[in-house]
């Protein structure tokens, strides 16, 4: 593994151990340290943690229903949009196909944020949901190819607006991951001065 990817893991490793309920670790401790070193890291963790979070339960297709009908990106500071729409996305995905709500429109309608060129972008993707031509679309791709394509867009706008400094992102303690707040002492930079670079990512 290079130097770099070695540092990736390890910091992800770090962030989500920080992020993470005790309960849950606890639950994939022993599976995950049964793992050889070398197979240990910040992405295994995740996908530990993802197994056990993504169950299909009829409690929890009702929970990630209501949290896709009620997702409001305003409520998300600006600087986490990027964090916030994938995590929109990654609940779409969790969700089989039967168990999606049918609207597309209104899955659309929570990304409005406090850019307007964002907002006047997501508002255009709507309006060409409800003409005649989408229904030709649908013939070709599935709604979830759509959605995925409408929000690819939508953040390529984000990044533009961030760089041409006309997005200002508001600085906030709430972050999508508790141990990246502004008060947090978990930098990139304190993780990897305490981790030597010849070893493995380990638990």
């Amino acid at each position: 593994m290079a130097d770099v990817d070695n540092e990736s893991s390890q910091w992800l490793l770090e962030v989500l151990k920080a992020s993470t309920s005790k309960a849950i670790l606890a639950e994939i401790h022993q599976e995950y340290m049964a793992l050889p070193k070398s197979q240990r890291g910040g992405l295994t963790l995740f996908k530990f943690i993802m197994d056990i979070v993504h169950t299909n339960t009829t409690e929890h297709v009702e929970l990630f229903r209501s949290f896709l009908n009620t997702y409001q990106l305003r409520d998300t500071a600006d600087e986490e949009v990027p964090g916030s729409v994938s995590g929109f996305v990654a609940v779409v995905m969790m969700l089989a196909e039967n168990d999606r709500p049918s609207n597309l429109v209104l899955l659309l309608n929570g990304l409005e944020s406090s850019n307007q060129k964002f907002n006047d972008t997501v508002s255009a993707q709507r309006g060409a949901l409800n003409t005649p031509m989408y229904e030709q679309f649908k013939q070709n791709e599935t709604e979830l190819s759509l959605l995925l394509k409408f929000v690819t867009i939508a953040k390529r706008v984000y990044y533009s607006e961030l760089q041409a400094e006309r997005w200002k992102p508001a600085k906030t303690s709430q972050h999508l991951f508790p141990a990246l707040s502004n008060s947090s002492k978990l930098t990139a930079e304190a993780v990897l001065a305490k981790q030597p670079k010849s070893l493995p990512p380990g638990y």
